[in-house]
């Protein structure tokens, strides 16, 4: 008699049409656990549906101000696709206050729970999350994250015998390169990102405006959106900069891929990362880079990079003044960083995520 399938349930608190890293990595996650003979299911807290994407919206609440923070119909709409899916692995990325509710509920179902931690969800959650962080970490059975530096803040939570494993985030290797025929890089420079406080594009303006004094013909290209940008916009017009960047919005990967073969030097500015795949495509396509000193940023780049301390403008602008200045030098950095990209192939990623669940589904009571 043939073994059952396993049985995979993959929820996220992010939301599922936002162009995120974590979105990426999930989805990615999903296509590749398809091809095997596990059965998957994925489930979002939120976000319009995605066309072509299966999957169900499971929004989990907690009440963090109360004397019992339990929301009982989070609770009770969890165990309803618990009993309708009956997983032997629950995987949570970007683990969130939510995700307690499947810590409660893992004795019930008999499930083992894996929690994969991204960034910002270890770094810097919001307050009523990090209240719930102990009790999440306490109740997994494996925890994976992306950097080094994510699993020694890890290290401060954790006090039992949990495993931790590191699953560097991986890109396509495949699309993310150079173009050979493009022999000389005069694009403004590039940043890529949502416009979210969190990825410090308040302060790369800040940075651009001290550049400007000294570069009069510096521009910049930033691509995404969000929540930030009407801020943004009228913050560059304040600074005085707003003929000398160009806020482009959503971008398909093909333009940014483009973009990045062409940018005289990509900066992520960013207060927290886990492990950024912008900075890693950029690296893969070439680019000189600056990033600024967050997460597993000196992971990635691994002195290929130039490296700067995060809220501080003067410092980012010191470190564009000395891309710009010596071509020569940033491109030869840009070459060896192009080699260290390699090893961040997005189907090894997969695959240790891939060996991490099926090992879990095996030890299902």
């Amino acid at each position: 008699m043939s073994r059952p399938r396993e049985t995979i349930l993959i929820w996220s608190p992010v939301e599922r049409s936002a162009a995120g890293g974590v979105q990426r990595v999930v989805r990615r996650l999903v296509d590749h656990l398809g091809t095997g003979d596990a059965k998957v299911v994925t489930a979002w807290a939120e976000g319009a549906r995605v066309e072509g994407e299966s999957g169900v919206v499971l929004p989990l609440w907690v009440r963090p101000s109360a004397k019992r923070p339990l929301h009982l119909p989070s609770l009770a709409a969890a165990a309803r696709l618990l009993a309708r899916v009956r997983p032997d692995v629950v995987n949570v990325h970007f683990p969130t206050a939510g995700a307690w509710y499947f810590v409660l509920l893992k004795p019930l179902f008999r499930f083992r729970l894996v929690l994969s931690f991204h960034g910002s969800d270890l770094l810097r959650p919001l307050s009523h999350d990090e209240a719930f962080l102990p009790r999440l970490v306490a109740g997994a059975d494996t925890i994976t994250v992306v950097s080094d530096h994510l699993r020694g803040r890890l290290g401060e939570l954790a006090h039992g015998a949990r495993e931790v494993v590191s699953v560097p985030n991986g890109i396509d290797l495949g699309f993310w390169s150079p173009d050979a025929q493009i022999s000389e890089r005069d694009g403004p420079l590039l940043a890529v990102g949502r416009l979210e406080p969190v990825k410090g594009f308040d302060v790369l303006l800040d940075a651009v405006a001290r550049v400007r004094a000294a570069n009069p013909d510096a521009r910049l290209d930033i691509l995404g959106d969000g929540s930030q940008r009407g801020a943004l916009e009228a913050r560059a017009e304040a600074l005085g900069i707003a003929d000398a960047v160009a806020f482009a919005g959503d971008t398909d990967h093909a333009t940014i891929r483009e973009r990045l073969r062409r940018t005289r030097g990509f900066v992520l500015s960013s207060r927290s990362e886990g492990m950024p795949l912008s900075l890693l495509e950029a690296m893969a396509c070439g680019a000189p880079s600056i990033a600024t000193r967050v997460g597993g940023v000196e992971q990635v780049l691994a002195g290929h990079g130039l490296v700067v301390e995060p809220e501080d403008p003067a410092d980012l602008a010191e470190g564009m003044e000395t891309l710009l200045a010596d071509p020569a030098a940033a491109r030869a950095r840009a070459a060896r960083a192009l080699a260290h990209a390699a090893t961040f192939d997005e189907r090894a990623a997969n695959a240790r995520y891939e060996t991490v669940l099926l090992r879990e589904a095996s030890d299902t009571p």
